[in-house]
């Protein structure tokens, strides 16, 4: 696969919904730790899923609500697709959604830039809390 010709996006693209629909079972043995000889119980670990809102397209709620069937104990959302990178504003409704539509406590991620941008990501969002990323590293090109 050339990434110079795209084929490489093209086929993560086109085969992503059948991946998804492959992986749930090895997400819940990877988020419960269920590992072969696995030493560790998943009571003596706190296990964090960090993802974004979807590929190419928000797809939000099927998404994080299939992650949040294993239990994490929190999921950290990125507020962009993986195909937006970091170009664009990061989709703080989204976010939102997320939040509504789980039981695990979400942590919002996405355009968080000064003190300002952590208290109106958590009013906007309700989330449980929120993580800084590249903005900690101070000013930033995209």
């Amino acid at each position: 696969m050339s990434r110079k010709t795209g084929l490489l996006n093209k086929n993560i693209s086109t085969g992503l919904t059948n991946l998804l629909s492959q992986i749930e079972n090895l997400k819940s043995k990877i988020i419960n730790l269920q590992l072969p000889n696995n030493k560790i119980s998943r009571d003596e670990i706190p296990v964090s899923v960090k993802t974004r809102i979807g590929y190419d397209a928000p797809i939000t709620e099927s998404w994080i609500g299939n992650l949040d069937k294993a239990k994490p104990d929190w999921i950290a959302v990125h507020g962009r697709t993986l195909k937006q990178m970091y170009c664009g504003k990061a989709d703080w409704d989204e976010i939102a959604k997320a939040v509504q539509s789980i039981s695990s406590p979400v942590l919002a991620n996405g355009d968080v830039n000064t003190p300002e941008d952590a208290i109106k990501i958590l009013e906007v969002t309700k989330a449980a809390g929120t993580l800084i990323g590249r903005a900690s590293f101070g000013k930033r090109k995209n």
